[in-house]
């Protein structure tokens, strides 16, 4: 059924190494495009995507070793963006897209806040992508976006 479609699992893995899956898509999701590229030799989307609409069956993806993620951005906080948002960091960070402009104002609705951007984090291990995470957020937020004061 799936000779000529791909297939995108989303999961969580927890520290104690489980895995849990969270959705499955009987699509590949470009969403994670940048994600796929960096970890698996032949993870380019596009590419198997084209493939695939010709009849072409695409080299298979090979785990590469690496790791990737992919985060969102949410703020629980109002406020003007360039007075929450480093924009400098945010240029200088590949794969980090900021959706507002500077002036725009941020205003959270319901439990999910307001989505501001997304990133891809790229590292060697679950760790090195929880520390980039980390740096990341403190480097690029001027305020914590859940209205915890920063340290």
């Amino acid at each position: 059924m799936f000779d000529y479609n791909l297939v995108t699992f989303q999961f969580f893995i927890c520290p104690t190494g489980e895995v849990k899956i969270i959705e499955a898509n009987g699509r590949g999701s470009m969403v994670q495009c940048f994600c796929f590229r960096e970890v698996l030799a032949h993870g380019d989307m596009v590419e198997a995507h084209l493939k695939l609409a010709q009849g072409i069956r695409p080299h298979p993806p090979v785990f590469t070793g690496k790791h990737a993620a992919y985060v969102y951005f949410q703020s629980m906080i109002s406020g003007r963006a360039g007075d929450i948002v480093d924009y400098n960091v945010a240029r200088s960070t590949p794969y980090c897209i900021i959706r507002l402009k500077p002036d725009d104002v941020i205003e959270p609705l319901g439990d999910e806040g307001a989505r501001i951007g997304q990133t891809t984090l790229i590292g060697d291990n679950r760790d090195s992508i929880l520390r980039q995470h980390h740096n990341l957020y403190h480097k690029l937020f001027k305020k914590d976006l859940l209205g915890v004061k920063k340290d």
